[in-house]
């Protein structure tokens, strides 16, 4: 098949994401992703899946579209055949990413094509669902990336507040949240046990260099490096 079959072929379900919009770089670093972390992720386009299990962090992806969900599942066996060539996997990613400068640029790295294939193992798709109502094995993630789920539709303030407050309590002390943009209508409004964790957050910031406002928020009791950006 030629590639512009291949790139058919995955994205012909018209799934509202195909890519990421966002900076993959500003989510590893402002998420601080390391391996062996244990991360609950929305999965969106599975863009941002795919480079933390690159970094060798084990990812569990949420969706709760079918036509996502079924773009992802496409996009995951094309990169999991043996037979696909790691040039191959990068020029498809490449084309499906070529909008976006982030996305695009991530995955020209051909090392990176290689270790996110060789880590596809760590990536768990339990299925359709969505990741507010989450609750099974809660207390065995370190990490949420949440993109813009409290920030769309019907998801609005003070409502994602109110989810956010209810959702971050089911998850242990210590765990990172990744907001892609601001949820409440000021950072004071984020009250304890949840502080923004400023030094992450500046860094995701800085990174990121669009219109999205990335907040990286800390789930501790006993937390003291705060303040509002």
């Amino acid at each position: 098949m030629e590639k512009s079959e291949i790139v058919y072929s995955i994205t012909n379900a018209a799934p509202n994401y195909k890519c990421t919009n966002e900076s993959i770089e500003a989510i590893l670093l402002g998420m601080d992703v390391k391996p062996e972390d244990n991360i609950l992720c929305i999965m969106g386009s599975g863009q941002q899946g795919l480079a933390m299990a690159g970094e060798g962090a084990n990812v569990t992806l949420i969706e709760r579209s079918k036509s996502q969900a079924d773009y992802f599942s496409r996009l995951f066996s094309f990169l999991s055949d043996e037979k696909n060539q790691n040039e191959l996997c990068r020029d498809i990613l490449v084309e499906i990413s070529r909008a976006y400068k982030s996305p695009k640029s991530y995955f020209s790295d051909l090392k990176k094509i290689a270790d996110i294939r060789k880590n596809l193992f760590r990536i768990n798709n339990p299925g359709q669902t969505d990741m507010f109502e989450a609750k099974k094995g809660i207390s065995g993630y370190n990490k949420v990336y949440l993109s813009n789920a409290l920030t769309i539709g019907e998801m609005y303030y003070p409502r994602s507040l109110s989810v956010f407050k209810d959702f971050g309590g089911r998850f242990k002390e210590g765990t990172l949240f990744y907001a892609t943009r601001r949820f409440t209508e000021s950072d004071d409004e984020i009250k304890p046990p949840f502080y923004i964790e400023k030094t992450l957050t500046e860094i995701a910031r800085e990174l990121e260099r669009s219109s999205w406002d990335p907040r990286v928020i800390i789930k501790n009791e006993n937390y003291k490096t705060v303040g509002s950006l």
